[in-house]
């Protein structure tokens, strides 16, 4: 599950990327 790891990546760098999910 590679998305959780994106989404936690972007998060972090303060993007709102749901697309993933």
């Amino acid at each position: 599950m590679n998305g959780l790891l994106q989404a936690a990546k972007s998060r972090a760098r303060g993007y709102r990327t749901n697309q993933n999910f």
